[in-house]
């Protein structure tokens, strides 16, 4: 389990180009939701600590301490708190253990897709962020794929679309071609950035 689940974040973080600890905390939260749905604690406060190392993962449910339970799900009686930890106090939030013996095929197949929708919503921040600071300049790109009214431009990591009022009077494009286009504008899409190209 260690090696496997080292090399799985190792690999996404080089897939994805992203920090390994964008892809744990993504895991994290992945299997966070997975266990909620599993086990039908949808009202609770689910925490997950993934140990990269040694392939460890535990489950906790967060729990506000009080005189007197009015929501099991989320409150715990100050003295079952304090058998968890000596200095609880009222307000305090206590985290109690509850890994569960096996999580089940199902809880991981939807992990894995909460992981990859996270790893996809963390890349494109990422490329956001990267593509902000660009904007008014020109970089290098090559052609994806043309249509009549657009054509769509491979810019490092990330399509970008060049509209045809954008595109060369006297130019011919073809699909591979490399050239060097003007960062026009960044647009938030359907939570993804798309970013509108020039060459006029």
């Amino acid at each position: 389990m260690k090696t496997e689940l080292k090399a799985a974040i190792t690999q996404l973080s080089a897939e994805r180009n992203l920090p390994k600890e964008v892809v744990l905390a993504a895991l994290e939260s992945a299997l966070a939701s997975a266990y909620k749905k599993s086990m039908s604690a949808l009202e609770q406060d689910v925490l997950v600590r993934v140990d990269p190392e040694s392939g460890e993962i535990n489950f906790y449910v967060q729990k506000a301490v009080v005189e007197s339970v009015t929501n099991p799900n989320r409150e715990v009686p100050i003295k079952e708190a304090r058998n968890l930890r000596a200095t609880a106090q009222l307000g305090d939030v206590v985290s109690i253990e509850c890994t569960p013996k096996n999580i089940g095929r199902i809880a991981v197949q939807a992990a894995k897709k909460v992981v990859l929708q996270r790893l996809r919503e963390a890349e494109h921040r990422i490329v956001y962020e990267e593509f902000t600071d660009r904007e008014g300049k020109v970089v290098s790109g090559s052609i994806q794929f043309i249509e009549p009214k657009r054509i769509y431009v491979r810019l490092n990591r990330i399509e970008a679309v060049l509209p045809l009022n954008e595109q060369g009077h006297n130019e011919h494009y073809y699909r591979g071609q490399r050239l060097k286009f003007y960062i026009l504008e960044m647009i938030q899409r359907d939570n993804e950035p798309q970013i509108i190209v020039s060459r006029s």
